[in-house]
């Protein structure tokens, strides 16, 4: 590149002129020392304010923030049609649901997140096992949907992933998409894992996307809310 080549010497000054003035320092050297010290600068400073200007801004307070503020956030959800697949024995509607709090998860033994969060979900569940008004919904779905095609399918996996991990949990299908139409419909549906909160109208009252450190104590958190805005546990 031009400004890594060297400039020609400067020529040697003459005997006869004692009173020159020695060769002007190399101003394409300077400039390029400048131009590095430059991006230097710069690149500490980018990483000084990723690391330093929000402080303890922890993935898990922001996974909150998301969750109270979506946009599906405060509307009915219009449909829930889920059919029973592993430990579960009724199909699941919203009627069924009606004055109940009710944590929806969408899940799948192909997705890491899922694998994850699940038992973490069946925590939840045996702690919150004395409130009578709270129903879990874990909905087990394929990676290639159509799972009306592929039930017996689904339920075998479910049931090999339920009892490697040792996890009792009644699980669901949707095998018509119903209900997973139905959160679309809310623009609310993005990835796996999706989770919603509803309360006893249908009404989501959160809903979290994706999972992460935290999430899990938010869900606690926002069922133990809304159950006691209901009256006191039973």
């Amino acid at each position: 590149m031009s400004h890594s080549e060297l400039p020609s010497p400067a020529p040697q000054a003459s005997p006869s002129a004692p009173d020159q003035q020695p060769p002007a320092p190399r101003l394409g050297s300077l400039i390029l020392g400048l131009a590095i010290i430059a991006i230097v600068l710069v690149s500490v400073g980018a990483l000084a304010i990723q690391a330093f200007l929000v402080p303890e801004r922890r993935w898990e307070e922001l996974a909150e923030n998301r969750a109270a503020r979506h946009s599906a956030v405060g509307r009915r959800l219009p449909a829930l049609e889920l059919e029973p697949l592993v430990g579960a024995e009724r199909r699941v509607t919203l009627v069924d649901l009606a004055g109940q709090v009710a944590l929806v998860n969408f899940w799948g033994t192909w997705c890491p997140p899922c694998r994850e969060e699940l038992p973490e979900l069946a925590g939840l569940c045996a702690r919150l096992a004395g409130h009578s008004r709270f129903r879990f919904l874990a909905v087990s779905c394929l990676a290639r949907g159509n799972e009306e095609a592929h039930l017996d399918d689904l339920r075998e996996d479910t049931a090999a992933f339920l009892a490697a991990r040792k996890l009792t949990l009644a699980t669901y299908a949707d095998p018509r998409g119903v209900t997973r139409a139905a959160v679309k419909q809310l623009g609310a549906w993005s990835v796996y894992p999706t989770t919603i909160l509803l309360d006893g109208q249908g009404v989501v009252r959160a809903l979290w996307t994706g999972y992460g450190p935290g999430v899990v104590e938010d869900m606690e958190k926002r069922i133990l809310e809304l159950l006691a805005e209901h009256g006191p546990a039973t």
